[in-house]
């Protein structure tokens, strides 16, 4: 067999495992306590969720080995970078911006690239919240768009 390499692009399940960590971190805060880190726990969900979404992942197969091992090499590489959540979500396929605008447009009656914006800086910001002199974030419409994108990302993921 020698080396036999196997890339693939498309959603990836790890990153989104762990974007539900840290949705349900945001969670485990009580409701009388959750400031600086339900946001930014929920913003850095929300990032992970779109870059589940554009995933490319490369195998490396090697039998060159003795004894009949088989020997493999495994990366995963986000094609988005950055913490913009409306940047990183106008860097995906244009497939997937068109399908999750029309879905949420629908069940929230509002605009996806509009809601981004409003909270885009989210887990830059208040990650370091005391640094600053006024701060301000929506966190129903953090909430609300983490919910959506976990739901969006596990509708990508191919069906068996």
């Amino acid at each position: 067999m020698g080396t036999v390499e196997k890339e693939t692009r498309g959603s990836h399940g790890y990153i989104y495992l762990t974007a539900c960590k840290y949705l349900r971190a945001a969670n485990y805060i009580p409701n009388n306590d959750r400031g600086a880190p339900y946001l930014v726990n929920l913003a850095f969900s929300i990032e992970l969720f779109i870059k589940c979404l554009d995933v490319t992942e490369k195998t490396i197969f090697n039998d060159q080995h003795p004894f009949n091992l088989i020997e493999y090499t495994q990366t995963i590489n986000t094609r988005i970078r950055g913490h913009s959540l409306l940047d990183m979500f106008n860097k995906l396929p244009s497939k997937l911006i068109e399908l999750a605008t029309a879905i949420y447009n629908k069940n929230y009656q509002r605009c996806l690239d509009e809601d981004l914006k409003e909270i885009e800086n989210t887990f830059v910001d208040w990650r370091y919240a005391f640094e600053k002199q006024h701060i301000s974030s929506d966190s129903l419409l953090l909430e609300e768009l983490a919910i959506f994108f976990k739901e969006f990302a596990e509708d990508t993921f191919p069906k068996n």
